[in-house]
């Protein structure tokens, strides 16, 4: 999914905003649900990881335990990264 995909979605509900976000969201997950990864230029890339067998504990039955899931990572763009940087120096700087 790119972001075209995404604009297309957004010109069919464009009358009702909340139903518009709920709907991007929605298709968002089904891509990801897909194994799809959603990339939007200019802001990031979105895909699915799978975490394998990470420690943890379990404080209610107080033993150790494995898990076993998935998780969504997210890696900005370097476009996104350079003007966010820049904005923080820039606000840093006034605050001096």
């Amino acid at each position: 999914m790119i972001k075209l995909n995404l604009v297309n979605i957004a010109a069919q509900h464009l009358s009702d905003p909340a139903k518009l976000v709920n709907q991007l969201f929605r298709e968002m997950n089904l891509a990801l649900l897909r194994g799809e990864k959603i990339s939007i230029q200019d802001f990031g890339t979105f895909r699915l990881r799978h975490i394998k067998n990470k420690s943890s504990y379990d404080f209610k039955n107080k033993r150790p335990m494995r898990m076993n899931k998935w998780t969504v990572a997210f890696k900005i763009s370097e476009n996104m990264e350079k003007l966010l940087n820049k904005q923080m120096r820039e606000k840093n700087e006034q605050r001096n």
